[in-house]
């Protein structure tokens, strides 16, 4: 992890060994989908939807060694579902999490389970920097801003004028070219008994392209799409603006380890 979630996870370890671990009720990570648990480990055990990744140029990659320990667990209501966050701590030092999404019923909503990493973070200094990301007056339904246009180029790294890749809206694919973004309310914790929750604001949208089959791909390989998590975050010592890349997987691809205790 990197920036605030890797801050935030050592903090609390830090606090909890250095006292007794106080124990308000129940784990609040019991009956997570495909088993996931604070203190748990994930081992990525196909290689081959990274190995595919990889040949088309995905930007998620597998995490160093093939295995990553959730060090915090955020959750978030959306339209009656529940996004499900697991912040992983892998060798290397990336901002990676794993996330599923449950419906109403809390079984897992297929398709859903993506692994995202960490590769861009912007601190907008200024009122005029902020409205490139939102909008500064909401009221105004000729306004354009990034978190939920129709269409995102995130820059090249090197050269802010040159777009490194176009990316479409996939919440929704069709419609107006500028919609809200959508507002989610994350509650985080390292601490697997509730103890230390902090409340991340987010506004956000989901954007997704397709990859260029390359000719040493056997034909008729699927290819995965690259998704982009495009969020304006609210932590309780900063905001920022996050681009996470996001590779689809199949609960088949990963198996969960408990935690010792």
């Amino acid at each position: 992890m990197a920036g605030f979630y890797r801050a935030f996870a050592a903090a609390q370890a830090a606090k909890l060994a250095a006292a007794f671990r106080p124990r308000p009720g129940p784990r609040i990570d019991e009956n997570l989908p495909y088993d996931l648990r604070i203190g748990g480990s994930v081992l990525f055990e196909n290689e081959v939807p990274f190995i595919i990744a990889a040949g088309v140029g995905h930007q998620v990659r597998k995490p160093a060694g093939g295995v990553a320990k959730i060090a915090a667990y955020g959750r978030m209501p959306a339209d009656g579902n529940t996004i499900h966050r697991c912040y992983l701590e892998a060798d290397g030092g990336e901002e990676l999490f794993l996330q599923a999404i449950t419906g109403p019923d809390g079984q897992p909503i297929a398709g859903e389970l993506r692994l995202f990493r960490l590769f861009r973070e912007i601190m907008p200094a200024t009122p005029e920097e902020w409205s490139v990301w939102l909008p500064a007056n909401p009221d105004d339904p000729s306004e354009r801003y990034l978190v939920g246009y129709r269409q995102l180029d995130v820059p090249d790294a090197a050269d802010a004028s040159r777009p490194q890749a176009s990316y479409a809206r996939m919440w929704p694919q069709g419609g107006p070219d500028q919609v809200a973004p959508i507002t989610l309310e994350e509650r985080l914790n390292a601490d697997p008994f509730g103890s230390d929750t902090v409340v991340v604001m987010h506004q956000a949208m989901l954007y997704g392209r397709a990859l260029p089959r390359p000719e040493t791909l056997p034909p008729g390989t699927p290819l995965p799409d690259e998704l982009v998590w495009l969020q304006v975050s609210e932590y309780p010592d900063r905001a920022m603006v996050q681009l996470y890349a996001g590779l689809a997987l199949e609960p088949g691809d990963l198996r969960v380890v408990p935690p010792s205790a």
